[in-house]
């Protein structure tokens, strides 16, 4: 269960009462998450309305992550798009302390996680994810990734006493094409590879959908500014691969990337460093499995983990090759 900081009813009915709400009932812990505490509640307002929320203690989050995370949710949020926005104090604060932690309260979003993912699926959340970020331009929050380059330089310095020669190699070797591309991205042919406000984790438990429809995009604690087409490699990764295969899925992939083209059409300089951005996104999500089995003490400590050899697997089969991006 993703419960690491436990709360008492009265602390939380303290905490509610900033918000004009009342606890109604057994908060319930999530049984699903990595790095925050979640839990499900009910709560009802001074006029006997009742509601669904969910409250989310951010574990090893900065305050600076924290507001923008929370900020861009209600940006989005206000362009009408399905992300439920963190409530506000009268104060017009989003956080506030729990258990001497960093808290945010949500709307609980109907639905539940798609399973059996299939076309509709990725063309749904293609165009979504396009929208995201026609919407976020005029988003004026600015974070730097805090798992980009810098990130990834000394995560591979910690797991080197862990690492066989090969995979070190292989590691190595994408750290060395992201220092490329971040070096010359100014000056590449075709322009700057476009960058704006990304999601940063947009795996398929992070969306809700109720009878086909998509319901709800939580969890933007990875939010942050970087590439466009970083967000696109690291949704297409998870969405876009069958069970237990390595390679993109044609028709997935296809459904995805034509659904995002035709909201936002993709730039030269995306078309030509699609296929390194896309080993730089299954790197990323490599190297914080790893050290999760690992060093743990680099995510914060209390972080469960998934199986680090399936994005290895994902990365070394787009080193041979990947479907395009549309072009028309």
């Amino acid at each position: 269960m993703a419960v690491y900081t436990p709360i008492t009813n009265a602390e939380l009915d303290r905490a509610l009462f900033r918000f004009g709400l009342s606890l109604q009932g057994q908060p319930c812990g999530a049984s699903e998450g990595i790095e925050n505490t979640t839990y499900f509640l009910s709560a009802s307002a001074v006029s006997g309305e009742a509601g669904e929320f969910v409250l989310t203690i951010l574990e090893n989050t900065s305050p600076a992550q924290m507001q923008y995370s929370a900020a861009l949710c209600s940006h989005l949020a206000m362009g009408g798009l399905p992300v439920p926005a963190p409530l506000k104090d009268p104060a017009g604060h989003f956080s506030f302390s729990l258990s001497g932690k960093p808290a945010l309260l949500f709307p609980r979003a109907s639905g539940a996680h798609p399973r059996d993912i299939g076309q509709t699926h990725c063309q749904i959340m293609g165009d979504f994810l396009a929208r995201a970020h026609q919407c976020a331009e005029s988003f004026t929050g600015l974070l730097k990734n805090t798992r980009g380059l810098e990130w990834m330089i000394d995560a591979g310095k910690a797991l080197q006493p862990f690492l066989s020669a090969e995979d070190l190699a292989l590691l190595q070797q994408q750290i060395a094409r992201y220092q490329t591309l971040v070096t010359a991205d100014p000056a590449l042919s075709g322009g700057a590879i476009p960058t704006g406000a990304i999601h940063g984790d947009l795996f398929t438990d992070n969306s809700l959908f109720v009878d086909g429809r998509l319901s709800g995009v939580i969890d933007f604690y990875n939010a942050c500014t970087d590439w466009l087409l970083l967000d696109v490699a690291i949704a297409v990764n998870d969405w876009c691969v069958q069970p237990g295969r390595a390679a993109l899925d044609p028709d997935l992939t296809r459904s995805f990337l034509n659904a995002y083209h035709q909201v936002r059409p993709f730039s030269p300089s995306e078309h030509q460093h699609w296929q390194g951005i896309l080993c730089i996104a299954a790197t990323r999500f490599w190297v914080s499995r790893l050290l999760g089995h690992c060093v743990p003490e680099m995510l914060g400590g209390a972080v469960h983990t998934k199986n680090p050899a399936e994005y290895r697997s994902r990365l070394v089969r787009h080193l041979e090759s990947v479907p395009p991006l549309p072009c028309e």
